[in-house]
């Protein structure tokens, strides 16, 4: 059940709208609203469709509604301790791995991810979720690419992602 956020007048461009599923006064989705005319009207619905997953409806007039799914950030994850076993990579506190096996200097394949923030829980493969060893909290933001890194020996093992400068 939501709650009618009344009228609201903007110029008439498009809008990157966030949505915040989690009550954190943060946006945790984020949706690009395409440009309308001037004086145009706009309704637009943060609801689920048949996966769960969060979308926008529009409804644009009396004849046109469209979906409008949620903007994309893209990473790729680099294992780059040389004195640790192959990881696995937990998404958001969500089993199974969502990387389940990443050896020493390898890396995935691009992996695109709904914007928004991410919790990131890295340990060895066949530990599970509760024996991760390393944790890397990062806001993804629309459109971006990234780089999620585990580095430096065993003992100082640290994560970071980094925003890949795509120019």
């Amino acid at each position: 059940t939501g709650t009618d956020g009344g009228t609201l007048d903007v110029d008439a461009m498009g809008y990157m709208l966030g949505v915040d599923v989690n009550d954190d006064a943060n946006p945790d989705l984020f949706f690009e609203i395409p440009a309308l005319e001037a004086g145009a009207h706009a309704n637009l619905f943060a609801t689920q469709d048949a996966e769960g997953k969060v979308i926008v409806l529009a409804q644009l007039d009396a004849d046109t509604t469209l979906p409008i799914m949620p903007q994309m950030s893209h990473v790729r994850v680099i294992h780059l301790s040389g004195d640790t076993d192959p990881v696995e990579v937990f998404v958001n506190g969500g089993e199974p791995a969502a990387i389940d096996s990443l050896a020493f200097a390898d890396s995935t394949d691009v992996i695109d991810l709904p914007s928004g923030p991410y919790a990131f829980d890295i340990g060895l493969v066949g530990g599970g979720l509760d024996a991760t060893v390393l944790d890397l909290d990062a806001q993804l933001a629309p459109k971006k690419h990234y780089t999620a890194l585990a580095f430096n020996d065993a003992d100082g093992l640290a994560a970071q992602a980094i925003e890949n400068d795509m120019m």
